[in-house]
């Protein structure tokens, strides 16, 4: 739980001030250290929107520009692609399944995608209303 919160506090430090690549800073104030900068390139973020850590560690963010990205547990970016008809919104959650699927509910689009680590979409399920199977701007998914 101490490496989630000090993961956590290092995105929202993030989100702040953003660094370039990976640095490690004190522990004393519960920050390991943190990634990324503005930008569109690689490792880069356009207002991130939500942060998900894999059970292997990995972390995985979805930013304004409706790319989601995976970084090793030491902040290095691995991958990422962009959401499919991101031109009707973009995400605002993301979900690591105990199994390492990510779970993206694609607001806007009123479905859940998933997702397997490299970003291949395996399944996708919902739809607009308020019926059985049905999502009205789904936000997020809990396991």
């Amino acid at each position: 739980m101490r490496r989630f919160r000090a993961l956590l506090f290092s995105f929202g430090t993030l989100l702040l001030v953003g660094s370039g690549a990976c640095r490690p800073s004190s522990e004393a104030n519960g920050v390991v250290g943190s990634f990324g900068r503005m930008g569109l390139g690689p490792g880069d973020f356009t207002y991130p929107r939500a942060i998900a850590i894999a059970p292997d560690g990995r972390v995985f963010v979805v930013d304004k520009s409706g790319r989601v990205q995976r970084f090793s547990p030491d902040g290095e970016y691995e991958t990422g692609w962009t959401m499919p008809r991101t031109a009707e919104g973009v995400p605002v959650g993301l979900s690591v399944h105990p199994d390492g699927r990510l779970f993206v509910p694609d607001t806007h689009n009123h479905r859940v995608q998933v997702f397997d680590r490299d970003g291949a979409l395996l399944s996708e399920f919902g739809r607009a209303g308020s019926g059985p199977g049905e999502f009205s701007l789904p936000t997020d998914v809990a396991f």
